[in-house]
């Protein structure tokens, strides 16, 4: 019997496919910097499943990716937007419950990330796609996708809509990888970023285009050019003074902060203008 329960666990590893990540977009290992949260050094998982059955292989890897990465998560979706860019051939990953809006529309992601508690039985069964588990509580799935992988920009749809908790979290995250990752957050009509510290910001946008800026932390403006209403010398803060609804008025907007307040400040501008970053 034990011979047999043997052969049957061999027979059984032979079936699963091999711990080799595939899918569109090129991608390949590089070392896994030490992401650790305040109580426990992540664990991350890559999960083989067939039917009810698993096995993880743990994995120090981060997935990279050559191309702007496209992630879903479980909020409002632009999908004539992210569905043009995935027929352009962009890598898609949706974090966790993402899977289940894109099995609606017959999508199989290249991953799913994420402590996987909100991913259907269904969409568990039927994709395709390789799962990487990340058991640790002390991030939101939006992170784990981040931390996760590396590309050199990330689209992030459906982050932001139905709950405000998850929008803020997506907001605390943008703070948080400002300096490591340039992360775009795209809803059914805008699309957010945060510019580095060290970069002097510059796009160029058409006349009268809706420009907005927020401050997620404090931050004073030294300059700026092509905005209906200045930023010079403007210091901005929460709760004190923002600086939404303002307009382009000049063919290019130019804007650089002081180095002695440089706290991370979000673009928000309509999402037509995509294309800038994904040309």
């Amino acid at each position: 019997m034990k011979f047999r329960k043997v052969m049957i666990d061999i027979a059984f590893r032979l079936l699963l496919p091999p711990p080799v990540l595939t899918g569109s977009g090129s991608m390949g290992f590089s070392q896994l910097q030490n992401t650790k949260h305040p109580r426990e050094t992540t664990s991350v998982y890559m999960v083989a499943r067939l039917g009810q059955r698993k096995r993880a292989v743990k994995q120090n890897n981060t997935i990279k990716y050559e191309k702007p990465l496209l992630l879903v998560g479980g909020g409002d979706v632009n999908w004539p937007v992210l569905l043009s860019l995935i027929d352009k051939g962009h890598p898609l990953v949706a974090a966790d419950g993402g899977a289940n809006a894109l099995a609606d529309y017959g999508v199989t992601p290249d991953m799913i990330i994420g402590d996987l508690d909100s991913i259907d039985l269904k969409t568990r069964q039927d994709n395709h796609a390789h799962l990487l588990e990340i058991s640790e509580q002390q991030t939101t799935d939006f992170e784990k996708t981040l931390y996760a992988t590396d590309a050199p920009l990330y689209l992030a749809f459906g982050f932001l809509g139905r709950r405000y908790d998850h929008c803020l979290a997506a907001l605390h995250s943008l703070v948080k990888y400002r300096e490591q990752k340039q992360i775009i957050l795209v809803d059914l009509v805008d699309m957010i970023w945060t510019p580095p510290s060290t970069e002097k910001f510059e796009i160029d946008l058409p006349l009268g285009t809706r420009f907005s800026i927020y401050p997620l932390e404090p931050v004073t403006f030294e300059t700026s050019q092509g905005l209906e209403y200045p930023l010079d010398g403007l210091s901005l803060k929460q709760g004190v003074a923002i600086g939404t609804s303002n307009r382009v008025t000049g063919e290019t907007v130019r804007i650089r902060q002081t180095d002695s307040e440089n706290g991370a400040w979000a673009v928000i501008i309509p999402n037509d203008f995509i294309g800038l970053f994904t040309a």
